[in-house]
């Protein structure tokens, strides 16, 4: 016996739902997995536009994170374990390569290691990343290059350090300095002269401490806008009663320093052979600093000088 299934029909008692439309279950998940298209596209947009706020966001993640290694890194330099600090450096800038001060300190790294084409090429970064701090890198530049016994190179970033420092005493200082020891005699009394003006000029240490200010406070620029203002004014004398001139010469008459620097010139003029303006700055350095006993050997080894080079009246 066959049976064909195909012609039996069943029978219902139920009703056919088919043609009653979604169930309320279908609807949650059409609009779920719709909302969560809408939800891919938004994220899809923010991230192919970059918004200002989010960029805000992230980058301050960056520089919190580069930072927590530089700190890292400078523990370890504070304890003098450098491989360890160069290694906690070059994580922080991978992270955020324009860190400057995680550049300075990795150059102070390389320096005291005696790795310095890469002390150098590190510092050249910081100029490029911050030409408004150029003075520093510069300086640090020059100090290698004087280490190693190149004082061309030494010149030349001491000059451009000297050109760009709020306060350049030292950096003529050593200038005029290093001038001597090539025998750049009459280029020495020029530095020379430049550091003594920088250190005695009142006028110029107002500058100088405006200018130092305008670049330290960068996050506040209405501050910085008042500063510029100053800077760009004439300076009236008047104006320097707030800073007590007399307090200022004062410190200046017992600057050691100052007297250095002075001393310094009296040499330079002793070896081009003005004697008798040597005399007069060895002496000026001993009024300053009484008990200055390099000023006071020059002093008697020039006044014998001039007085062997005198004719008898």
């Amino acid at each position: 016996m066959f049976f064909s299934l195909s012609t039996i029909p069943a029978k219902h008692n139920k009703t056919d739902n088919s043609s009653a439309g979604p169930s309320a279950v279908d609807k949650f998940m059409s609009y779920s997995l719709l909302f969560i298209w809408v939800l891919l596209i938004t994220f899809a947009l923010i991230s192919i536009t970059r918004p200002q706020w989010l960029i805000n966001i992230s980058e301050s993640e960056k520089y919190e994170e580069a930072m927590t290694f530089k700190r890292f890194g400078d523990r370890f330099l504070e304890q003098k374990e450098y491989g360890k600090a160069i290694y906690q450096y070059n994580i922080a800038l991978k992270i955020q390569p324009d860190l400057y001060y995680a550049l300075g300190n990795l150059a102070v790294v390389y320096s005291k290691l005696g790795h310095y084409k890469e002390a150098v090429s590190t510092l050249v970064k910081m100029i490029e990343i911050k030409p408004e701090f150029s003075y520093i890198a510069q300086t640090n530049l020059a100090e290698i290059y004087e280490k190693n016994n190149s004082p061309e190179n030494a010149i030349k970033y001491y000059s451009e350090a000297a050109e760009n420092a709020p306060f350049p005493f030292h950096l003529y200082a050593k200038l005029g300095y290093l001038y001597c020891t090539v025998d750049k005699w009459e280029k020495g009394i020029e530095a020379f002269r430049k550091s003594i003006l920088e250190r005695s000029d009142l006028k110029k240490f107002y500058s100088g401490m405006l200018e130092r200010d305008y670049h330290r406070i960068s996050d506040h620029p209405e501050v910085r806008d008042t500063i510029s203002q100053l800077l760009d004014q004439e300076i009236p004398e008047d104006e320097f009663d707030r800073f007590d001139e007399v307090v200022f010469t004062k410190i200046l008459s017992r600057d050691k320093e100052y007297a250095v620097a002075i001393n310094n010139l009296g040499w330079a003029y002793e070896m081009t052979g003005e004697l008798e303006k040597a005399a007069e700055f060895y002496d000026y350095a001993l009024k300053i600093w009484p008990r200055y006993l390099q000023a006071k050997n020059n002093l008697d080894s020039i006044l014998k000088k001039i007085a062997a080079e005198t004719p008898d009246n």
